[in-house]
């Protein structure tokens, strides 16, 4: 089978577009990646877009760019519908089904709530059968399955693991706070980031508490954006682009949050077990090993996200993820540079469109066009996107290449 390339990609900037619509954005991030492609819309053939909300965006952004009327489908994979929607498109040319493919992703977070967006009443009429028409027992059932993971919210999940690492591995409360100081260095030097200022480490232990020992800036804010890129046959990528990016791999694993021996893996050891069969089976389609890896874009929805995925990912051993951030090893300049966007802690995480920016940023990595961003050398690079879906669990991770 032939091979795929990133011919093209676009971001529209992510941040709060409080007067922008789902399809605004979703065609700003397009018409940006067809220009970054050299390319008419019209030679897209095919098409898929990532979102959990934004129901019809897709197709506005196939008439924005001349598209219309080409095969369109919609991803809803929460936070990993992006990525997923890269993975479907690559499939397809590596099929033969195309030659040209668009990957988009999109989400507006502001002026709605987390469990709207990812349906999580939805989850709950499931697991009873269908609507009861008690709206209390809708509430209690969704709520329930929400405990499954540790807490009511997000951060109250990921707040449990952050004390069971703590508790484990004596990773400290600092450590936790660094990954979000890099973040917001590395996001200050991002225009398309939404929080473009430095924090120190005091500003960032001392801000507001929201799930002990999580403070407000250890959690993604919510965030409006949009991404795109084009995908192509590598009979044709050189066409449209001198520097192809090449995906050398892609894997997706899944799980279910409130199965209790599961849940107990991921609070009570401190590990996602999808991250593990992910980068085991990424790393086997691109016949490499971790290390060979220069540049990691990973989600990092709160601060203990990311120190576990140092670890799951093979980066350091088991427990070591608060050294790892200590020792200045994630830096942009250190031996494996994690998120030098600025991540999703300071980019923002529209939930559809996060996977898809943060392609855009690898791309832009191998190319060397990231100015004060850029890791010196980078010639291969991870992404890697998790989601729980109305509860259940989802990631996906993409090798690229030059």
């Amino acid at each position: 089978m032939d091979e795929v390339a990133i011919v093209g990609v676009g971001v529209y900037p992510f941040g709060k577009h409080l007067d922008d619509t789902y399809g605004k954005m979703t065609s700003g991030a397009c018409k940006k990646a067809i220009e970054d492609a050299n390319m008419d819309g019209k030679e897209v053939q095919m098409a898929w877009y990532g979102t959990s909300a934004g129901v019809g965006a897709g197709y506005l952004a196939l008439g924005a760019i001349g598209a219309s009327g080409i095969p369109l489908t919609r991803v809803e994979n929460a936070c990993s519908g992006g990525s997923c929607a890269i993975r479907d498109a690559y499939f397809a040319i590596r099929a033969g089904a195309c030659d040209i493919a668009l990957a988009m992703g999109v989400e507006k977070m502001h002026g709605s709530t987390m469990g709207k967006v990812m349906g999580v009443d939805t989850m709950a009429e499931i697991e009873k059968g269908g609507p009861s028409g008690e709206e209390e027992d809708v509430k209690a059932e969704g709520k329930k399955g929400i405990k499954g993971m540790g807490g009511i919210t997000m951060p109250g999940a990921f707040a449990a693991i952050a004390n069971m690492h703590m508790s484990l591995y004596g990773t400290t409360r600092e450590q936790l706070a660094m990954v979000a100081v890099k973040s917001h260095k590395n996001a200050a030097k991002n225009p398309y980031a939404q929080y473009q200022k430095e924090m120190t480490l005091d500003e960032v232990l001392n801000s507001k508490m929201i799930d002990d020992p999580l403070t407000i800036y250890q959690c993604s804010p919510f965030s409006d954006g949009a991404a795109a890129v084009i995908l192509a046959n590598e009979k044709i990528a050189k066409k449209y682009t001198d520097t192809p990016v090449y995906i050398a791999a892609s894997a997706q694993a899944s799980g279910v949050s409130t199965d209790p021996e599961y849940t107990s893996t991921i609070i009570g050891e401190a590990k996602f077990p999808p991250t593990l069969q992910c980068i085991k089976e990424a790393t086997r389609q691109a016949k490499c090993e971790v290390k060979d890896i220069n540049v990691f874009e990973v989600h990092d929805c709160f601060t203990p996200a990311e120190i576990l995925h140092y670890e799951d990912l093979g980066l350091c051993k088991k427990g070591d993820g608060g050294k790892f951030i200590e020792d200045g090893i994630s830096e942009i300049d250190g031996k494996y540079p994690v998120n030098p966007s600025g991540g999703l802690l300071s980019v923002g995480h529209p939930l559809g469109a996060t996977g898809v920016r943060q392609a855009a940023d690898i791309v832009w990595q191998l190319r060397g066009e990231r100015g004060k961003l850029q890791v010196e050398g980078a010639e291969i690079g991870l992404t890697h996107t998790m989601g729980w879906p109305a509860m259940g669990v989802v990631e996906a991770m993409h090798i690229f290449r030059r």
